[in-house]
């Protein structure tokens, strides 16, 4: 897999871990996808810390990873797609109780999840990206 299989249909963010791009399959009409290419440079880490466990693990509450490349010394990442997500929610302003309780129900299924399952730094990096 490299980036050659994909079509970039959009910038989706850039920030200091990196750059993120909805995409397309080529050879498919299939699901889009959200690449991430890795700016750290240590491929073995960001592999064991992110991509691996998140490929193991499936639960609505978690976002799915689908695998990943090395392409250009680079490390790319191809995540689900998601519609919407709580940091643009947030930079909204004014949250209502309703929503508040619905994403705090969501985090805390997932990272009760994440826990009974022993996967606790993975936890505490989800927690740690949300304050």
């Amino acid at each position: 897999m490299t980036m050659e299989n994909y079509l970039v249909l959009g910038n989706l963010g850039e920030g200091s871990f990196g750059k993120v791009w909805k995409c397309r399959p080529k050879n498919s009409s299939g699901r889009h996808v959200a690449v991430k290419e890795y700016l750290d440079c240590n491929i073995e880490r960001n592999i064991t810390r992110e991509i691996m466990p998140l490929t193991r693990l499936r639960h609505h509450n978690l976002l799915k990873a689908f695998g990943w490349f090395v392409e250009w010394g680079k490390l790319f990442g191809v995540f689900e797609l998601m519609d919407h997500d709580l940091m643009s929610e947030l930079s909204g302003g004014y949250m209502g109780h309703d929503a508040l309780r619905k994403y705090t129900f969501q985090i805390l299924l997932g990272t009760h999840f994440l826990h009974s399952r022993d996967r606790c730094s993975l936890a505490l990096m989800l927690h740690s990206q949300i304050a």
